[in-house]
């Protein structure tokens, strides 16, 4: 593997904390392949064995559900650098849920399942930070399927808004996710999500304080729900 790609590897999260040196020590013995993908090239298809962890080094991946007619339900953005659908590797049917298309001109690293596990057993560290990246995800997608329920963006953001008052224990909510991000989340684009936010804004049931948002009454968010 050359340095190039070793420098792109070590700004993944996985190895953060980790000096080219010693992510040198860890790779030199583990085989693995790059590819590159042109944009808009389909990547894998939902349903292809995942047989190795794969590192996007560079781009953009779109991941998809595509129905039988042809409907699309984008579930992310993969953007560089990042595991591709890591824990599933090790799942007992190892098999894609989604379809994986370039945005952009990509390039994917991949190390066979062995290699991948010898890797994350090598450092506590990089096992600890795949275990707790493997658990986000599994919250955002748990999450992204119940938000599913509702076709209106503000109902979304509504039941949103309202578990973030849960957990913050405030009525003065920080975003906890970039406004991108977040329109992920919702299965939207990020204009519209800032255009809904802003016309519950102007609407009163949400007020803007700098980078968060104050919610002046909690029943107001609940009437949206039952629309």
């Amino acid at each position: 593997m050359d340095q190039q790609t070793q420098n792109k590897l070590l700004q993944c999260p996985l190895f953060e904390g980790i000096n080219l040196p010693s992510l040198t020590s860890l790779l030199e013995r583990l085989p693995n392949r790059l590819k590159s993908f042109k944009k808009e090239r389909l990547v894998a298809f939902r349903g292809d064995p995942l047989d190795d962890m794969m590192f996007l080094l560079k781009g953009q991946l779109s991941a998809e559900f595509v129905s039988i007619k042809g409907k699309v339900l984008k579930v992310e953005t993969l953007t560089a650098p990042t595991v591709i659908a890591g824990p599933l590797v090790f799942a007992s049917e190892n098999y894609l849920p989604v379809q994986l298309t370039a945005l952009e001109d990509s390039e994917i690293l991949s190390l066979s399942q062995k290699d991948a596990l010898n890797l994350l057993s090598s450092d506590s560290h990089i096992l600890q930070r795949f275990l707790r990246d493997s658990g986000d995800k599994v919250t955002f997608l748990s999450e992204k399927i119940r938000l599913y329920q509702f076709n209106n963006i503000q109902q979304k953001i509504a039941l949103y808004f309202l578990d973030q008052m849960s957990r913050q224990r405030s009525s003065t909510i920080k975003l906890p996710l970039k406004i991108e991000t977040l329109a992920e989340l919702f299965s939207v684009s990020r204009p519209s999500l800032s255009r809904s936010l802003g016309e519950l804004v102007d609407q009163g049931i949400l007020e803007r304080q700098g980078k968060s948002f104050l919610i002046p009454s909690e029943e107001n968010l609940k009437d949206l729900l039952e629309e």
